[in-house]
């Protein structure tokens, strides 16, 4: 979960990086920039997913009292 925390972090900057850098780029670059900026924002997603289910996860066995072996 904690890597998965950092990861959204690292993601997130990139995309506000990204968001600002693609205003100074000239108009034959902006497409392929926002290509990449499509990708990070699904990456982005998925980690957000994947952290839900970890928290889903935790909750149903926090609330069943199961604990690891």
């Amino acid at each position: 979960r904690k890597r998965l925390e950092i990861k959204l972090t690292q993601k997130n900057t990139q995309i506000a990086r990204d968001e600002r850098l693609i205003e100074t780029l000239p108009e034959a670059e902006k497409m392929a920039f926002r290509k990449s900026m499509q990708n990070a924002i699904a990456e982005r997603e998925e980690i957000q997913n994947l952290l839900g289910q970890i928290h889903d996860l935790r909750q149903f066995f926090e609330g069943n009292h199961v604990t690891a072996m």
